[in-house]
């Protein structure tokens, strides 16, 4: 019996010996890795990866293109398309950024998936179209949306606006974009999330620390309370700037419980979204409004004392703020440091107890010809011991307020925290002079700051806030605490 030789005439004994083994090689590899745990494979995966961005190639190659369609620019998240002008295309884009990003700070405390370099890269689609509607009975059509992505249509033609007058529009528009794309809006009840797109579709762009928000001064304007209690989505920017943003720590701990009950809830099914009228606006169906009903936000905004600062924050959005009326002729550095020992005062005031034993310094002869300055001295001053309000600050209590700009700062943002309590570089001291808590900053070689607050007659619910520049020779100045 003879046996029999396959040959390959494209390939020789020699080269097809070499591939058996390599693939024999390539099974065993396969066959080793399929035995590995999970743990194992998972860790082993990780330590192949390289780094490189995931959906590289979803990344623009390019940020500014010409066509036949007009002007299109394009970010990691936008894919603005202009049929005007290139200078539209370039405003807006830098107003969808911004207001994506006051939205993802309100966001944090809620989820991180918007922080993931990864998430969102170029789904969102913006059109600025200068054709003017056609259709009598609807309003303007605007291109489909693919694959669940959003699309922003902002109309310029003949008697509508100009582009620059619906800033907030495209600004809310963005901010539905981001709670759609994070799933925000199929967790969150139709009014907070009404109030989020209000809220942060009134701030101005934010444009680092001297940013300011129109919000404050469009709730000004006089309302009647009942129109207010209607209206739900108020209730946001109540929460979250409100009594000097007291109620925001709470009302993100209701959120975060919101979520996860919805979560619980629907484990394991899809909710239906619910769909969008013209302006971006939902429309609730009665069988949606009651999912979104009885759930911890819900009760949190039933509660009595909440409804009554509410009540009072719609007569004056500034209750808790220190009124503050600084020299006109002061220099920036020193108004900075000025609204920041304020900022301090204001937390000081939540959380500092008067000690039941002070230290008293020894106050000087008394002397009839001396001024208010000797009559302070007087009173005598007490120290206070900055270093534990510090602690509560940064690492007992969970608080938040209202920053210099206006922003919400919590205090989950030990950062910005730090930088304003100065406490590496020793910047203030603090004494108990009579009923108030004094702060001082030694502000060069031959003047002390000081900034303190006065209780208000007029108004209990805003306290008045002093500054004076004085020379440390008028003042008992106590040495700074040492760590």
């Amino acid at each position: 019996m003879h046996s029999s030789v396959v040959n390959f005439p494209f390939m020789s004994s020699r080269a097809f010996s070499l591939v058996v083994a390599e693939l024999a090689i390539c099974l065993m590899l396969l066959s080793l890795v399929q035995t590995l745990p999970a743990d194992d494979l998972s860790r082993w995966r990780q330590t192949d990866a390289r780094q490189r961005p995931l959906n590289e190639l979803r990344r623009p190659r390019y940020r500014h293109r010409v066509h036949g369609l007009g002007w299109e620019i394009r970010s990691d998240r936008f894919v603005v398309w202009s049929r005007t002008n290139e200078r539209d295309a370039q405003w807006t884009l830098p107003t969808l950024e911004s207001a994506w990003e006051d939205m993802s700070e309100l966001a944090d405390p809620l989820t991180t998936i918007h922080r993931d370099p990864h998430f969102s890269i170029g789904p969102i689609l913006v059109v600025i179209d200068n054709q003017p509607n056609r259709q009598r009975s609807h309003g303007a059509t605007r291109p489909p949306a693919e694959n669940n992505h959003r699309v922003i249509y902002v109309n310029v033609s003949k008697g509508q606006p100009p582009l620059k007058q619906q800033q907030i529009a495209i600004r809310r528009a963005a901010v539905r974009s981001f709670l759609q794309l994070t799933q925000l809006r199929l967790k969150l009840p139709t009014w907070v999330q009404d109030g989020f797109v209000r809220h942060v579709g009134e701030m101005r762009p934010s444009s680092g620390r001297n940013a300011r928000t129109t919000a404050t001064a469009a709730a000004r304007r006089p309302r009647n309370r009942s129109s207010l209690e209607h209206s739900q989505s108020t209730w946001v920017p109540f929460l979250l700037t409100g009594k000097d943003a007291f109620y925001a720590p709470e009302f993100f701990d209701a959120l975060r419980r919101t979520i996860a009950q919805v979560d619980a809830q629907r484990r394991g099914q899809y909710r239906i979204p619910t769909r969008q009228d013209t302006a971006g606006n939902r429309i609730v169906t009665s069988w949606q409004a009651s999912l979104d009903a009885n759930t911890p936000v819900d009760q949190l905004v039933n509660s009595t004392s909440i409804r009554d600062d509410f009540a009072a924050w719609t007569h004056d959005v500034d209750t808790g703020q220190p009124i503050f009326h600084p020299d006109p002729n002061a220099d920036g550095q020193l108004l900075a440091r000025q609204q920041e020992m304020i900022l301090i005062l204001k937390l000081a005031h939540r959380f500092h107890r008067r000690p039941e034993t002070v230290v008293e310094h020894d106050a000087p002869p008394k002397d009839d010809r001396a001024g208010p300055e000797s009559a302070a001295k007087d009173a005598g001053e007490r120290k206070i011991d900055l270093l534990s309000l510090y602690d509560q600050l940064t690492n007992h209590n969970v608080w938040a307020t209202l920053d210099v700009d206006g922003s919400l700062l919590l205090s989950s943002n030990t950062t910005r925290a730090e930088q304003i309590l100065g406490r590496a570089e020793q910047r203030y001291r603090a004494v108990e002079r009579g009923n108030n808590f004094v702060l001082q900053n030694q502000w060069d070689a031959r003047t002390v700051l000081e900034v303190w607050l006065e209780q208000n007659p007029e108004d209990p619910r805003r306290p008045l806030a002093r500054s004076d520049l004085k020379n440390p020779r008028s003042l008992q100045i106590v040495p700074p605490l040492s760590e």
